[in-house]
């Protein structure tokens, strides 16, 4: 399972043009006079064939840090379980939410940022092998 606040996603191109030839449409409860913001939101749970969660990806013009949030499906109502993991067994539900945010972040072309942590650990990795 990952935690949203350690997980740094990446936009491969942060221009309105990019964003909306990959489906995303300007955000304007996050946009301001100074800051314009695009979204993409698709769903990622489903539940007797209605979707219960949507996932938003919104991200700043000219800023290619990725902001993911889960809603309850059609509101702004955060789905709690997804920011406060550590409080509940939601494991195996939060790996299938995750399973579809990643699979719709790699169509789309974004990417992870690894973390130093992972940097080291994969440099590690290859020390080993040799």
């Amino acid at each position: 399972m990952m935690n949203v606040p350690d997980n740094l996603y990446l936009a491969p191109d942060a221009s309105i043009r990019w964003m909306q030839r990959n489906g995303f449409h300007y955000n304007r409860i996050y946009s301001n006079a100074n800051t314009a913001v695009y979204s993409y939101r698709f769903p990622v749970y489903e539940s007797n064939g209605k979707t219960t969660l949507d996932c938003e990806i919104s991200i700043e013009i000219g800023n290619p840090i990725v902001v993911i949030d889960v809603y309850e499906a059609n509101t702004y109502h955060s789905y709690e379980p997804f920011y406060y993991y550590a409080y509940g067994n939601y494991d195996s539900f939060l790996d299938k939410i995750w399973d579809n945010i990643n699979a719709q972040l790699n169509v789309i072309g974004i990417k992870r940022k690894e973390s130093d942590d992972d940097n080291v650990k994969h440099k590690n990795k290859k020390k080993s092998k040799k």
